[in-house]
């Protein structure tokens, strides 16, 4: 496996492999859960780019925690921005007598109106951000988020439904 690796400037440290080889900040990951293209790539034998900007990615606690893209305060430095956000009971936990609370937030450029970020806490984020994670990479836009339509009752439409920033900066 250290061949394969080192073919394609994937450097192991301490069990942790770094796609674009070298030291620093990285992108670090373990090479059983690299993404399916770097696996096609170094055991496949069919040769791919993988594109290792704006990768989704989770944390499986409890609750999950989602991402992709910019955080509020990389986005700031980027330019004007506006943060909608989200915060509520999801109606299967209502229904199950259970308190557990969901938040979302979307950062969005002011000027392009592409969205920069998005961030979900709730069951299930790991689910919902691997989704999100294709609209941003495609650079979808607040309006085009706006113009999808919501299924009722889901978590997700509240990605949907969110008219009114709550701040900007």
């Amino acid at each position: 496996m250290q061949r394969h690796l080192a073919q394609f400037r994937i450097r192991p440290v301490h069990g942790l492999a770094h796609p674009r080889g070298g030291g620093g900040d990285h992108l670090g990951i373990d090479p059983q859960f690299l993404p399916v293209p770097d696996l096609d790539s170094v055991f496949g034998g069919t040769p791919r780019k993988t594109d290792h900007d704006l990768i989704a990615s989770a944390i499986f606690t409890q609750p999950e925690l989602g991402t992709v893209g910019l955080s509020e305060e990389d986005a700031r430095d980027v330019g004007p921005i506006e943060v909608y956000c989200a915060a509520f009971r999801p109606m299967q936990a209502m229904f199950a007598g259970h308190e557990e609370r969901v938040m979302m937030k979307l950062i969005v450029c002011a000027d392009t109106r592409k969205v920069l970020g998005v961030h979900l806490v709730g069951d299930h984020a790991g689910e919902l951000i691997q989704l999100v994670g294709i609209a941003v990479k495609m650079g979808a836009t607040k309006e085009d988020f706006d113009a999808t339509v919501a299924v009722h009752p889901t978590m997700s439409e509240e990605l949907v439904t969110m008219k009114t920033p709550v701040r900007t900066a």
